[in-house]
């Protein structure tokens, strides 16, 4: 573990070497956060070094082109922080930007900075793959190879795939540094089926099947799906999904893999019926007389009582509905639930997706095509002013019915939204104007008056830490003010005046996040205040804290925090804090739980 050991090592000490901010810190930073690149670039040179960290470290969000030049040349700085931190930079631009990091790469010395630029050089479409794989060839050194590996993923990302970078990750599967291993396998997760040779099935099952790292296992178990039909494979995963008794990660990942609980799982875990709740609705399972049968039972039975705990236990109720969902012939009813102002947002915006779902499905094809009842389902979702419902029905339109509704009912829904509150929603409407218009769909800027400053004051410590009870139990995390103070401030403004006390936790995708802080609860909620992104080279581990964000610059108060290692996050949304205390607890959360006091803490 010497190059994860290495790159933790730095990470802690370019982020925590600064005891508080100077003023002239404060005003790069303030620079930065406004989106003054030009204003930045004298700093980008300064001969104090903070100076020129703190200036580096805005141009991971600037993303502005013209502090290229810069940035290479901070590359090369004598400071490892300042180094690093523009090797990262490098990989914030635009995926076709002619940037060529290989020269920079191959005379590189110090492994930490070599390590950023590698990653960023796997960004970039323009790379020269004949030169970075000689280059991949030559490797010794873990702590690059495990870059490499993570150049080959992001070049992934871009659906960038050829032999030789398979066969390299294949070969690094056996590694014996278990961070280039987990790397290979994140390669392989993201990976089309349409590359899986048997070759790649083989290496992958038995891997599978030894392997002792958490994070590497199940990327491992995930990639599995790909592997079906396969009676070995599928008894294995079946297997998981009944014996595993210590980690239910392993288990939620079996289940989405393929696999089937033919009986009560050994781990009871909110995540794992999250899933199970999901294959019921998505896959056309065995009907024998198993755990799923009976699960699936036990919730048809729980319908007649719908009514009963809609205003009670609206995120109950949203799974009877989901469940319902599950049969076109139910579609009358959940637009009914779509419709009705008194239910709360999340059934309205949990109907909307279902009726979304329905429409896309191969059921639909059942109905008379002559009745135009999902039309009108969408020309009455968009007139209903529910910012939930008008996003999901904006999409509907996009996909089935441009032709159909008109301009006029567009525009109205689109006044019907208040900024920036509904910014999610107003995206959603923006695109589906664009597409109506034949323009193409490019997100706005939105005025200065819209975003909140940083708020100095706020931040007294650059690492407060700050204690979350919920329904489930205890949890702290830490926050990073020394590279996100606008989105450290805010929460904690919002902290102090309790504006998280009571809300829920919305988003569930076991195996990847837990997600809370939405005033409607929905997900479609902001306040009247947005931050800018704040992008820093800190990855997404474990427990990492982030702002959810419906593209660049749009954050506000909901918030995720990360089961597993999530490296397609990084450099895209914020990350302000990580918990340190309590994982169990973020473990057992699901959707319905609720904050129910958050405090600020002395150290």
């Amino acid at each position: 573990m010497r190059s994860k050991a290495i790159l933790l090592l730095w990470i802690k000490f370019i982020f925590a070497c600064t005891a508080q901010y100077s003023d002239e810190i404060k005003k790069i930073i303030d620079l930065g956060y406004e989106r003054k690149a030009q204003s930045i670039l004298p700093y980008l040179s300064d001969k104090n070094e903070p100076k020129r960290y703190y200036a580096t470290l805005q141009c991971v969000s600037l993303a502005d082109t013209i502090t290229i030049p810069f940035l290479k040349k901070n590359v090369l700085d004598s400071s490892i922080r300042v180094a690093c931190t523009a090797a990262y930079a490098l990989g914030q631009f635009s995926s076709d930007t002619q940037l060529n990091l290989m020269p920079l790469i191959l005379q590189e010395k110090r492994d930490t900075v070599a390590y950023w630029l590698i990653i960023s050089a796997g960004k970039y479409k323009t790379i020269d793959r004949s030169v970075f794989y000689q280059y991949l060839d030559t490797l010794q050194n873990s702590t690059r190879l495990e870059a490499a590996l993570y150049a080959l993923y992001y070049l992934g990302m871009q659906n960038i795939y050829d032999a030789k970078g398979i066969s390299k990750a294949l070969e690094c599967l056996l590694h014996k540094r278990a961070s280039v291993r987990y790397a290979s396998a994140k390669y392989f997760e993201r990976m089309p089926a349409s590359y899986y040779t048997s070759s790649v099935q083989q290496r992958l099952f038995q891997q599978a099947q030894t392997e002792h790292d958490t994070y590497t296992k199940i990327a491992l178990i995930h990639s599995l799906k790909k592997c079906l039909p396969n009676d070995s494979v599928q008894t294995y995963l079946n297997k998981i999904c009944v014996e595993e008794k210590q980690e239910y990660r392993y288990v939620v990942a079996a289940l989405r893999a393929g696999g089937i609980p033919l009986q009560k799982p050994a781990i009871q875990n909110e995540n794992i019926q999250q899933e199970i709740l999901n294959i019921i609705l998505t896959q056309n399972l065995p009907n024998s007389d198993n755990y799923l049968t009976t699960f699936k039972a036990s919730l048809a039975n729980s319908i007649g009582t719908y009514e009963d705990i809609k205003s009670k236990f609206p995120y109950l109720a949203s799974v009877i509905l989901k469940y319902l969902g599950t049969s076109v012939r139910h579609h009358n009813f959940i637009a009914s639930q779509m419709l009705n102002s008194e239910n709360s947002p999340v059934i309205r915006t949990t109907a909307a997706e279902l009726l979304l779902q329905l429409r896309q499905s191969g059921s639909y094809s059942t109905l008379q095509q002559d009745t135009n009842m999902f039309l009108q389902y969408c020309k009455q979702g968009l007139q209903s002013k529910d910012p939930g419902v008008i996003a999901v029905m904006a999409e509907m339109v996009r996909k089935y019915y441009l032709k159909n509704v008109d301009i006029n009912t567009l525009q109205q829904a689109k006044s019907s939204l208040q900024l920036p509150r509904d910014i999610e929603t107003y995206q959603e409407i923006e695109k589906t104007i664009a597409l109506k218009q034949g323009k193409t769909y490019n997100p706005k800027k939105y005025p200065q008056n819209y975003y909140t400053k940083v708020a100095w004051s706020m931040i007294t410590d650059l690492r407060p830490i700050v204690e979350v009870n919920t329904t489930k139990g205890t949890f702290c995390v830490e926050l990073y003010a020394d590279v996100a103070p606008a989105t450290v401030s805010y929460m904690i403004k919002l902290i102090k005046e309790k504006y998280f006390e009571g809300r829920y936790f919305h988003r569930l995708v076991p195996n990847f996040l837990i997600q809370g802080g939405c005033p409607r609860g929905d997900g479609y909620g902001s306040t009247d205040l947005l931050l800018r992104s704040e992008f820093s080279p800190i990855p997404y581990q474990e427990g990492s804290v982030g702002m959810a964000s419906a593209g660049k610059d749009t954050e506000s108060c909901q918030f995720f925090i990360t089961h597993v290692p999530t490296p397609h996050l990084n450099g895209r949304y914020t990350i302000f804090g990580k918990v340190i205390s309590g994982m169990n607890v973020v473990h057992s959360l699901s959707i319905g739980d609720k904050i129910l006091k958050t405090e600020l803490k002395n150290k």
